[in-house]
């Protein structure tokens, strides 16, 4: 698959960097871009519908009529940044400083500049996201979805599992990036087998796993817990799950505990 799992956002005020810049991405370095803009609300936004989904972004710096600048945002978002921007040597200092900050990757290029210098910085940029995604999304299962290639996924991308009911032994999986897909014909057991991590996962019922690393909200006494996951139309969703297990319980309430006390 090359660089397609890589995917980025682009804010720009300039249509024609716009172009020129998804067009390399796409057809030249077979990479996803997810959205673009011309102004930092509507990124910002579209940010907030996409956020798991966007691997790093491509910013210009100053941008015309805006309230925001690149830097700005690059700090809101806190995604591997690189600039394209007529002002990076004017703004090197914030940009190095905004490299020592934070640990996501950092990079520049000045505008003008060849389609051969674009690509050559595009490429040097996609391997560091590369090896910073691998080094923070932890570790990949391999998994077979109905009607889909057999693919490589993060397992922090999946929300929660429960069996569907007919047939039983389906699955449907959920993940924070993409939309739901069906495993044919496997157990839990199976899933563990295959790289799962038991600890990661809390088996709130008979037939649901769920992402503890998910849980955005838990209720102790209705014995319901929280999450978000992407629907059938790709879109995020907060799903209510019950806690059938009684024994989960207990190790659901002392997990959120110790959430909070860490938050």
């Amino acid at each position: 698959m090359g660089n397609s799992s890589i995917t980025f956002a682009i804010l720009d005020d300039n249509e024609e960097q716009l172009i020129s810049l998804q067009q390399i991405l796409r057809e030249k370095l077979f990479c996803e871009v997810l959205f673009v803009a011309h102004a930092s609300d509507q990124f910002l936004n579209s940010l907030r519908e996409h956020d798991s989904e966007v691997d790093a972004v491509i910013l210009d710096i100053n941008l015309a009529h805006d309230k925001r600048n690149g830097l700005e945002i690059a700090k809101i978002s806190k995604k591997p940044t690189l600039f394209v921007s007529g002002f990076t040597t004017y703004h090197l200092s914030q940009i190095e400083d905004l490299n020592s900050e934070f640990d996501f990757p950092v990079a520049h290029l000045s505008k003008p500049y060849s389609d051969e210098k674009l690509k050559g910085t595009l490429e040097k940029f996609i391997k560091e996201v590369q090896n910073f995604k691998a080094a923070t999304m932890g570790p990949k299962i391999i998994l077979r979805l109905k009607n889909e290639e057999e693919g490589v996924y993060y397992i922090n991308n999946i929300v929660f599992i429960e069996s569907i009911k007919q047939p039983r032994s389906n699955k449907r999986i959920y993940f924070d990036n993409r939309k739901p897909g069906e495993l044919v014909r496997v157990n839990f057991d199976q899933l563990m087998d295959l790289g799962m991590s038991v600890p990661q996962f809390f088996e709130i019922g008979r037939f649901t796993l769920v992402n503890r690393n998910k849980i955005e909200d838990f209720n102790k006494k209705d014995k319901v817990l929280y999450v978000y996951a992407k629907n059938e139309k790709g879109e995020r969703q907060t799903y209510r799950l019950d806690i059938t297990n009684p024994e989960m319980i207990k190790k659901v309430d002392k997990f959120w505990q110790e959430k909070g006390k860490i938050n």
